[in-house]
């Protein structure tokens, strides 16, 4: 049997000089699901380099980025506009292609980020990884009110209560699923849960979405 041959990782930049959103993406030509990936504030892509690992090798399509002012993206990590600004680039970059469902996954206070930006479309799924507000008197965008969320909270997190209030936030279909060894040390224990468990939540939910397109589109061509 011919080993499988993983994508290789590739170097983009979205948007105009002065304001480009710099990252990584790994593209399966057959992957029904792509994922944008957004790291804690104050990190980079690096933080989150195990995980799209995990996924890629599991077959989902990958873009993970620096938001702005970290890494090697231009912008103010200071301007919480810039970092709504660079989701909505990133989810657009995705989101040019109908063949796919677009679901975004985001690690500690980028998930409060995430949560105030308004999109359009709005992905399918939104996984939270130890998810942590953004600062005080945030608002959820109603963008985010509808999409099915799953939130991985580690055991005994002193944030936790902000993943319920997000779940309170919600009308669609959420779980909170709370893990042991998401700590600073990561168990690999761990980190294959997180990626099971963002792989099946993702996938049940595109399995929805795309079956609705394109029976969408069938009747249209009737």
């Amino acid at each position: 049997m011919t080993p499988l041959q993983l994508p290789a990782p590739v170097a983009v930049e979205i948007g105009p000089s002065g304001q480009a959103v710099r990252g990584i993406r790994w593209d399966w030509e057959q992957s029904d699901i792509a994922l944008l990936m957004l790291h804690e504030l104050g990190g980079d892509l690096d933080d989150l380099r195990w995980l799209a690992d995990r996924l890629v090798a599991m077959g989902v399509s990958v873009l993970s980025i620096d938001l702005p002012g970290h890494g090697l993206s231009d912008g103010d990590r200071l301007v919480p506009a810039d970092g709504r600004a660079a989701v909505r680039t990133a989810l657009g970059e995705l989101s040019s292609d109908d063949e796919r469902a677009v679901a975004v996954l985001a690690q500690g206070q980028s998930a409060g980020l995430l949560l105030q930006a308004e999109v359009a479309p709005a992905p399918v799924a939104a996984i939270l990884l130890d998810p942590r507000p953004f600062g005080r008197g945030q608002r959820v965008s109603s963008s985010w009110r509808q999409v099915p969320k799953l939130a991985l909270v580690p055991a005994g997190s002193a944030h936790a209560q902000f993943a319920t209030n997000i779940i309170d936030l919600t009308n669609a279909w959420t779980l909170q699923a709370d893990l042991h060894g998401l700590e600073a040390e990561r168990t690999d224990i761990a980190e294959t849960q997180v990626a099971s468990l963002t792989l099946k939540f993702t996938l049940e939910l595109a399995a929805f979405e795309l079956a609705g397109r394109r029976q969408g589109l069938g009747t249209a061509k009737g």
